[in-house]
């Protein structure tokens, strides 16, 4: 018999959004973008933690059309399962994440909706205010799409396992959708 190719799906590759970047390059706390002496964009995580974060890295962070397709189709990647970048809204003080989840939501089921087939998505969520992330998570699996939610191992100062997280894993388990833990 003649079987079909099986499908290659990347479930880690990232994407950010002008507003993501803004934020990180106008945040005087932490995540924030800054430039060392020399010039080069560093993300500095905390006064202890700054890495290296070239520009070639974030043009190809902020493509979600033609440039990422081209990139799928020259590793014979078929579907690429979308998510934030680290760092992720999580980090930002609650009012600010929120914003940013809505807005990486918004873009990325738009970029989804452009190439039907090619790209799937995990929903950001800014967790510090666990109410609005339910919502935000409830409107982006049953409005926007997304097949579930990424997060990072820690926000910080807590953990996912957290009891004041518990009615955000309350609505993911309703929803009946994935949660995507990276590490951090």
């Amino acid at each position: 018999k003649d079987k079909k190719p099986m499908k290659k799906i990347d479930f880690e590759t990232h994407f950010v959004t002008q507003e993501w970047v803004d934020a990180l390059s106008s945040n005087p706390g932490y995540p924030r973008f800054e430039r060392s002496a020399e010039g080069n964009l560093r993300l500095c995580y905390h006064p202890e933690a700054r890495e290296p974060f070239s520009e070639t890295l974030l043009a190809k962070l902020l493509d979600v059309d033609e440039g990422r397709i081209a990139e799928m189709d020259s590793v014979e990647i078929d579907v690429s399962v979308i998510s934030l970048t680290a760092p992720g809204v999580e980090q930002f003080e609650p009012a600010l994440g929120t914003k940013l989840a809505r807005t990486a939501n918004d873009e990325l089921a738009e970029a989804i909706e452009r190439h039907p087939g090619r790209f799937q998505g995990y929903a950001a969520l800014a967790v510090k205010d666990p109410y609005a992330a339910m919502k935000e998570l409830e409107r982006a699996v049953k409005e926007l799409g997304m097949r579930g939610w990424k997060t990072h191992s820690n926000y910080g100062d807590s953990y996912l396992d957290d009891k004041q997280y518990w009615p955000i894993l309350a609505k993911v388990e309703e929803l009946g959708v994935p949660i995507y833990l990276h590490p951090t």
